[in-house]
């Protein structure tokens, strides 16, 4: 159990400079319970909820993915504290020790391409068609994987970032 001294709800809630209210449900997606007190890994928690709401991720998302990343800890024995949970879109991608996953413990890999500068862009021969071909198609995998999950937004993102690079070597 946490040993550092713990605040009160009052207290917690001016820190984040929210209402009592909105410190109770946060605390319910973040914890899976609204304490009393706070300790210090509670308070750090539930901020991190306070910036995932911000960033536009809905309250069903995030508590999904809480409810995940508590199982996954007590499952792996690592604290929770040692997630760091960030948005992607409407996503959230959780960093631990230099891995990058989806709350269920799916890997995830960077596809994103550096940008290529503007007196590049166009120019045959330039660009590594090889490169972006294998760029577009796995643009259009992770297009795939976000149709299932239901983020078809983000979806349409990956495939417009498809497009974008088989136009490029169609120049």
């Amino acid at each position: 159990m946490d040993r550092q001294p713990a605040d009160d709800e009052r207290a917690v809630a001016r820190w984040l400079g929210v209402t009592r209210r909105r410190l109770r449900s946060s605390a319910r997606l973040a914890l899976g319970r609204a304490p009393g007190t706070y300790t210090f890994h509670d308070r750090i928690a539930v901020r991190t909820v306070e910036s995932l709401r911000a960033a536009g991720v809905d309250a069903r998302r995030i508590a999904g993915a809480m409810r995940l990343l508590r199982d996954r800890a007590a499952a792996t024995g690592a604290p929770i504290a040692s997630f760091r949970l960030r948005p992607a879109g409407r996503a959230i991608v959780v960093e631990q020790d230099d891995r990058h996953t989806l709350p269920d413990g799916q890997g995830l890999l960077a596809f994103e391409p550096p940008p290529i500068p503007a007196d590049v862009r166009g120019l045959p021969g330039v660009v590594d068609a090889s490169l972006a071909t294998r760029l577009a198609s796995a643009h259009r995998s992770l297009a795939s994987l976000l149709e299932r999950r239901g983020d078809v937004a983000e979806a349409r993102a990956e495939r417009a970032r498809a497009d974008a690079l088989s136009a490029l070597l169609s120049e």
